[in-house]
């Protein structure tokens, strides 16, 4: 997925939709994705961050290391990253450089 739905769709997403949308920005973690869908409708993607930083603060141990071991390991290969993902690793620059 390379776009975001518009908030009212991602509302009204079903729970699949809802977590492909919610991972393009989160990388996967299931703890704050199930969350965060239980806590819908958002009024704005700026809200749904929001709420996801009032969740990870409320996160047990064990939910906060499986969230920090779904974001990819720093030097890692960037071959199963998200388009978006990839543009914020910088994946493409380095032939620009």
């Amino acid at each position: 997925m390379d776009t975001l739905l518009p908030i009212k769709e991602l509302n009204e997403a079903d729970f699949e939709n809802f977590i492909k949308t919610v991972n393009t920005l989160f990388e996967t973690a299931p703890p704050l994705a199930k969350r965060l869908y239980e806590k819908r409708p958002y009024s704005s993607y700026d809200a749904l961050i929001n709420e996801a930083d009032e969740i990870q603060s409320r996160l047990n141990e064990e939910e906060r290391i499986e969230v920090i071991n779904a974001h990819p390991r720093i030097g890692a290969p960037k071959q199963n990253l998200s388009a978006m993902s990839q543009r914020e690793q910088g994946k493409g620059q380095e032939d620009n450089e």
